[in-house]
């Protein structure tokens, strides 16, 4: 029998529709060491939906928003399992079966890190967000000297992982019937569109830093560019 223990931290900001639900799969599951939801400054009833599980599970809470990868951080330095699951709070149709195929890889000592891809990151024929799900597992050691660095870096929390493990045998699995809420579905068209902007610049803001010595500075100059026409994006929304 393994020896290796599970812990799983779920960052949360406004997602009560979804996180009761993924919490009792998750729950119930019942190969999880402990549970960490951490509650980033949620303005809906978020809080009072995972109150029910308060006796199960390890919830950690703030009043102000700081961000994915502070969240992420802190949950961090609460686990002591020795794997680590990261869940986003808006997964919906998770099963056991799905947890199992994500930290197997790990157990048998396959890989170094999972990534679960789930049906939604296809835009046509493309998967731009494979890579960078939220929905992985790794082992705790490989990030606890880097959690300074999740704390600043909001959404791009995945890029700052995914660079962590460069060198390092990542496995990615197919959760198909597995799906995330789009923005979208979660707010107001012009606030998810508002979100979507700020991510992308996120995003570019990224690659900028982590693969700075890689860019070529014409390389360098489109994506700033790109930023601040993303920037004049989002001062129309505010």
């Amino acid at each position: 029998m393994n020896a290796s223990t599970i812990s799983v931290i779920i960052p949360v900001y406004n997602e009560e529709r979804t996180i009761p639900s993924l919490v009792e799969i998750i729950r119930t599951w019942g190969k999880a060491k402990e549970i960490l939801v951490v509650n980033d400054g949620s303005t809906d009833k978020t809080l009072q939906a995972i109150e029910q599980f308060k006796h199960q599970i390890t919830i950690l809470s703030r009043k102000q928003n700081k961000g994915k990868g502070y969240s992420m951080a802190e949950g961090v330095r609460r686990a002591t399992g020795d794997l680590i699951m990261f869940m986003d709070g808006d997964v919906v149709g998770l099963t056991h079966r799905d947890l199992d195929a994500m930290v197997d890889p790990l157990i048998r000592k396959s890989a170094d890190m999972v990534i679960a891809v789930t049906n939604c990151s296809k835009i046509g024929d493309i998967a731009p967000f494979d890579k960078i799900n939220g929905e992985r597992v790794l082992w705790r050691k490989s990030i606890t000297r880097h959690l300074e660095e999740f704390k600043n870096v909001g959404n791009r929390v995945e890029f700052v992982i995914n660079h962590i493990h460069r060198n390092k045998r990542v496995q990615t699995i197919h959760l198909k019937h597995v799906y995330i809420l789009s923005k979208v579905e979660k707010a107001t068209v012009p606030e998810a569109m508002r979100q979507y902007i700020a991510e992308a610049g996120q995003f570019l803001k990224a690659i900028i830093q982590i693969q700075s010595n890689d860019l070529t500075p014409t390389a360098r100059q489109a994506l700033t560019t790109a930023q601040s026409y993303i920037k004049r994006a989002l001062e129309y929304f505010q």
